[in-house]
């Protein structure tokens, strides 16, 4: 049969033995998969039974995706360096409970609308070396996740994103107390973290301080300020709205 003729699905079982057989699948330090419904549980549990040296995987908006699937391909890998699950809208904090790495600096977990703070807890207290974390739109996260980040990898920390986060229930309190811990943060992004309306005339509003003596970037779009919060003198670059009712998306 001609190549061209394979079904997709053909496609897949071809590519499944040729990464199965031990002396491909030994070396291979990557896996990146965007956009596919052909990526499912089975296919990462063949890939990762074969791929124990897996430095980056980057599994981006494949919807048939589980926690199982997760576990299969996170389970074990030891060197890994960069793990990036964006956008996997089924995912839940039970993916991150293997997960762990000595080497482990960049996860990017953007988009994953059913992970909990709870999942937050397993990944930064198994991977303490993690300096750049991406959490935008993780929108069931709350307090507890960014307290959680702060005692364990806060020392660490270098990148932190937190876009779109409406669960947090004392913003104000929870960043300043997560910055005082996270002496090397340098780029923090905040687009709408703090609550974006307009107070009332006898409502008390909040006072928002932000340290962190290598902070150099702060992205605070979508927020609403009657006064801007107070940062260190590091800061070379903020990024703001004019009302907060922009579409910083």
């Amino acid at each position: 049969m001609d190549f061209l003729e394979f079904t997709l699905s053909e496609l897949l079982q071809q590519c499944l033995r040729l990464f199965t057989n031990p002396a491909f699948g030994y070396n291979l330090t990557e896996l990146d998969f965007y956009l596919s419904d052909q990526i499912t549980d089975e296919v990462l549990d063949c890939l990762a039974s074969a791929t124990p040296k897996l430095r980056r995987i980057s599994i981006v908006e494949c919807q048939n995706v589980t926690d199982l699937g997760i576990i299969s391909a996170t389970i074990g890998q030891r060197n890994l360096r960069m793990l990036e699950l964006r956008n996997l809208r089924t995912i839940t904090s039970e993916a991150f409970k293997y997960v762990s790495s000595p080497f482990l600096s960049g996860v990017d977990l953007s988009g994953c609308t059913q992970l909990t703070s709870e999942g937050i807890f397993y990944l930064v207290h198994q991977n303490p070396s993690i300096r750049c974390l991406y959490l935008n739109h993780c929108r069931n996260l709350d307090d507890q996740a960014l307290y959680d980040i702060a005692q364990c990898i806060g020392e660490n920390l270098h990148i932190l994103e937190l876009d779109f986060l409406p669960n947090m229930t004392d913003p104000a309190r929870t960043l300043h107390q997560l910055s005082q811990r996270c002496p090397k943060i340098s780029q923090l992004s905040l687009c709408n973290f703090f609550d974006s309306t307009e107070s009332a005339e006898d409502e008390e509003i909040p006072e928002y301080r932000i340290e962190g003596q290598s902070l150099d970037y702060v992205d605070l779009c979508g927020n609403y300020f009657t006064t801007l919060p107070e940062l260190p003198q590091s800061v070379r670059t903020i990024r703001l709205s004019v009302s907060g009712s922009e579409d910083v998306n």
